[in-house]
């Protein structure tokens, strides 16, 4: 059996765009219109059963958590990348097994220690995937999920160097899944370079 999703459009939302690449084979249908516009209520994109995702992946090898979650494609955009701007990374991910509980799901990027703790830590998203929306142990086995997380980088971030890392844990223990080909708790999705102000 196939699947629809019905999307409410916004100004920002890119869910139907995303679904068409995803899944070309997929249907898209309008709604009723709104009052005195040619904008629908709602549209409605149809997967046909069994059509598996096309991932434009940049390159990686897919790495899994915990024989559970593969991560397939990842993407960092880092246009106009500046203190006090920001950083969006876009991860596909692939369930390699139904889900058993819920995950948090992490993106840090990790520079030189800072002065006042010598933290490495310099901007973070941290939350359920797609904001709560599809938390992991809703997953099922062959399951694509694609999400784009945006990091607030802060005003007194120095130039250099930085590292871009991904993961899942679980709350409240704080404890991070394990990386099946490394044996880390983390996947290092790249590097980006912030310049001087």
């Amino acid at each position: 059996m196939g699947a629809s999703y019905v999307i409410v459009p916004g100004l920002q939302d890119k869910s139907l765009e995303w679904l068409q690449a995803l899944f070309p084979a997929g249907q898209t249908s309008a709604g009723p219109l709104r009052p005195d516009s040619d904008r629908p209520y709602y549209d409605t994109f149809t997967i046909p059963p069994n059509e598996p995702a096309i991932v434009a992946a940049k390159a990686e090898t897919p790495q899994s958590w915990d024989e559970e979650i593969e991560l397939i494609a990842h993407e960092i955009d880092a246009t106009g990348l500046a203190s006090g701007g920001s950083l969006t990374v876009t991860l596909s991910y692939r369930a390699i097994a139904d889900g058993t509980a819920d995950y948090t799901a992490f993106v840090h990027l990790l520079g030189p220690p800072r002065l006042a703790d010598g933290s490495p830590l310099w901007a973070q998203a941290d939350s359920q995937p797609c904001g709560g929306a599809l938390p992991t142990g809703r997953w099922r086995n062959g399951d694509t999920i694609r999400e784009t997380v945006a990091l607030q980088l802060p005003a007194d971030l120095p130039a250099g160097e930085y590292e871009v890392v991904t993961g899942f844990y679980s709350w409240p223990d704080l404890v991070r899944l394990v990386v099946d080909e490394t044996g880390s708790d983390a996947i290092t999705l790249g590097t980006v370079q912030v310049p001087p102000p």
